[in-house]
């Protein structure tokens, strides 16, 4: 069951990502999530850093889609600054969104990266889409009001995790 919750990458920050090992994995298309992963809670629009990850990811030829639990009303700027196709209350882990994405693109789970910062949205909606999952380390350490349950049991997860000898939190492990 742990297994389901442990990600294939886990990255100091979502600005880590392996560009390059995504395109040797055959990923086509890369579903982000924004609030903590990409942008802090509060930030409505995009920064520099995101402009350039963006870029760097269309030079390579791979999808950007962003998907959040969150309303259409906090990803409006980020849809219209990037032209890109954003959802908003994914619903993740539920494969609502997924399935969504997939059928649009024609493409498999295994051709699917989804990155967050979130155990029990991100990583676990992907790999029960048999997705590449990619935890990032969240980009603040305060969480809206809904998030904060998770991460305490998140950090149960962590201690099991690190007693299997999965992985430890803090320990990133950002190439495959």
């Amino acid at each position: 069951m742990f297994k389901l919750l442990l990600p294939r990458l886990y990255l100091s920050s979502a600005y880590a990502l392996p560009i390059d090992d995504l395109i040797r994995n055959g990923i086509k298309v890369l579903i982000c999530d924004v609030d903590n992963s990409l942008l802090p809670h509060h930030q409505l629009y995009m920064n520099d850093k995101m402009r350039n990850f963006l870029s760097l990811l269309k030079q390579a030829g791979i999808q950007v889609v962003f998907a959040s639990n969150n309303t259409m009303k906090r990803l409006q700027f980020i849809a219209e600054e990037t032209g890109l196709e954003t959802h908003s209350f994914s619903c993740k882990p539920f494969p609502f969104v997924f399935n969504k994405i997939k059928k649009k693109y024609g493409v498999n789970g295994h051709e699917i990266a989804i990155m967050g910062d979130q155990i029990f949205t991100d990583i676990l909606g992907g790999n029960l889409q048999g997705s590449l999952t990619i935890l990032c380390e969240p980009l603040e350490k305060k969480d809206l009001f809904y998030t904060i349950p998770f991460r305490v049991v998140e950090s149960f997860v962590f201690y099991i995790f690190e007693k299997k000898g999965y992985m430890k939190k803090g320990e990133y492990h950002e190439t495959m």
